[in-house]
């Protein structure tokens, strides 16, 4: 009924929803004012944190939505594909000098600076290191986008980066290397709780997939 009435103005009340730190460096602004130029009534709170904590909100009835890494193992979470995003590994010049390949000797010499455990992404480095069989490498995990790149610079490891990303950003201060496989790209998904049938989702879930670009 509220719905109907408010049609003419958009959807009102409160919208709480989760995203990931690459959703918020990369579509998150863009989404955000789009939804308040197509729904001024809606009182917005979007909350950054990794997939896992994301997950538990939704579930728990914290947050309407989330758009993390992948779908829910939760039976009480439905999931909806919504985009995906591509990485690389990287390191500073002077850490590996000439070389341009991802080695078992170079993941040897240096440590791994990666996201911690709690987030999406880890799911992509471990397939990666049980094709290459490679066990208990070091690392030094950050739950920072921004800063991993940062250590990555000053020569504290080799990482991976979401490749637009750090193409636009690092152009000049990081080498990619290659490796074999590449990386599998990681698949996003919008995530909200079974059994809610508010109009409020289907036309979040429309919204989201219009702005989703890692780019």
């Amino acid at each position: 009924m509220q719905n109907l009435i408010a049609k003419d103005e958009g959807l009102t009340g409160r919208l709480r929803f989760g995203v990931g730190e690459l959703s918020a460096l990369t579509w998150l602004p863009r989404f955000v004012a789009a939804l308040q130029k197509q729904h001024p009534k809606l009182l917005l709170e979007p909350t950054v944190d990794v997939g896992a904590n994301l997950s538990d909100k939704v579930d728990a009835g914290e947050l309407d939505f989330a758009v993390v890494a992948g779908n829910s193992a939760r039976g009480s979470v439905l999931s909806q594909s919504v985009g995906k995003a591509t990485f690389a590994w990287m390191a500073a010049e002077q850490l590996v000098g000439r070389e341009r390949r991802l080695t078992p000797a170079l993941i040897a010499a240096h440590p791994l600076v990666v996201l911690p455990a709690a987030s999406g992404v880890t799911r992509i480095l471990d397939e990666w290191l049980l094709e290459q069989g490679i066990n208990h490498p070091r690392k030094l995990t950050c739950n920072n986008w921004s800063a991993i790149a940062g250590m990555l610079r000053e020569g504290v490891g080799i990482g991976f980066l979401p490749v637009d990303w750090a193409t636009n950003r690092l152009r000049q201060e990081l080498v990619q290397l290659e490796s074999e496989p590449a990386l599998a790209p990681l698949h996003y998904a919008f995530q909200w709780r079974r059994g809610d049938v508010r109009g409020l989702i289907p036309a979040m879930l429309t919204l989201v997939r219009q702005y989703v670009d890692f780019r």
